[in-house]
């Protein structure tokens, strides 16, 4: 009801982003073109690193502080990075941000973390800190709304409204959407023409000869069976025409 707040339809260009997950999950020639990049880039030795103070902010102070935060980070980092965890940790998230982004145009994920206590400074004193999970996927086709304040979408998002059928209300009926402020969102996308939040599929351009593929390998299948099996055919001998029984 704030009409200083812009609410528009999500799926940007008129197209589902669920169909192009669908054509590139069922199309093997797509995966493997998108499979190279991704594990390259995901097999890719990461590691974490301090970065430089400015000659300006080089006191003993700020030193103190960068080393506390750089001990938060590996904390993190450790999270992260360990063997055994469900999401696949960093591997897993930065898998999600590149097959979504290039397949449905944008990836979004929402943060989440926990509590727990950690030791931050060289001594034996513990402080519960917020550790932040690497960010939960949500499926772009969820998304009902964008919401932002405004001209430009990008620099003035406020939220999103989604979709979520499974959730189950008070009631014990399922529906809703469930608005998602924009702090708690991590949002990747592939080239956002003209601020478009719901960014560009690699595949629109190949939409249609990937379409004609498919139909194409349905036909052949579908014709090599037939031409496989064969037909059962029975000719008639003109001088021995069958009875009503026979035909």
């Amino acid at each position: 009801s704030n009409r200083a707040l812009t609410p528009i339809k999500a799926r940007g260009l008129g197209a589902d982003v669920g169909e192009m997950w669908r054509l590139a999950q069922s199309m093997g020639i797509v995966q493997q073109s998108l499979y190279d990049p991704i594990a390259s880039i995901c097999a890719a030795p990461w590691r974490i690193e301090a970065p430089a103070l400015s000659p300006i902010f080089r006191t003993p102070e700020a030193e103190a502080v960068r080393q506390k935060h750089l001990r938060y980070c590996q904390w993190i980092w450790a999270d992260w990075t360990s063997r055994g965890r469900e999401d696949r940790g960093l591997v897993g998230y930065l898998g999600d941000v590149l097959r979504f982004a290039l397949t449905c145009g944008f990836y979004l994920g929402e943060l989440t973390g926990y509590f727990r206590s950690v030791t931050l400074d060289d001594g034996a004193s513990f402080q519960t800190v917020l550790l932040p999970n690497p960010p939960r996927l949500r499926a772009p086709w969820s998304v009902d709304q964008w919401i932002w304040q405004g001209p430009d979408p990008l620099t003035g998002m406020v939220g999103i409204k989604q979709r979520a059928l499974q959730q189950i209300d008070s009631k014990g009926q399922t529906g809703g959407y469930p608005f998602v402020p924009w702090r708690k969102l991590v949002h990747v996308p592939f080239f956002p023409i003209s601020g478009n939040p719901d960014g560009t599929s690699l595949l629109r351009s190949s939409w249609a000869p990937l379409k004609m593929l498919q139909k194409f390998l349905q036909i052949s299948a579908l014709s090599a069976e037939v031409n496989g099996v064969g037909f059962i055919s029975v000719h008639q001998d003109p001088q021995n025409p069958f009875t009503e029984a026979d035909q």
